[in-house]
């Protein structure tokens, strides 16, 4: 349901969403629990919008372990 809704979004939203539910979700929990709760969904656009100037932390870890 939710996908359904979040693919009429446009793409750099989308990856705002992604990258804020990432970095909220490895914050709190770590990488476990963003990819154990529904937010791991939003993978593959996380990866997408997570390059880039306005890299978090969380991105950059991401990136280091992918």
């Amino acid at each position: 349901m939710f996908l359904a809704g979040f693919s009429a979004v446009p793409t750099p939203s989308k990856h705002l969403l992604a990258t804020h539910w990432l970095q909220s979700e490895v914050h709190n929990g770590g990488f476990s629990q963003f990819f154990s709760n529904s937010t791991g969904v939003l993978a593959p656009e996380a990866v997408a919008g997570s390059s880039g100037p306005s890299e978090c932390r969380a991105q950059r870890i991401w990136w280091k372990n992918a």
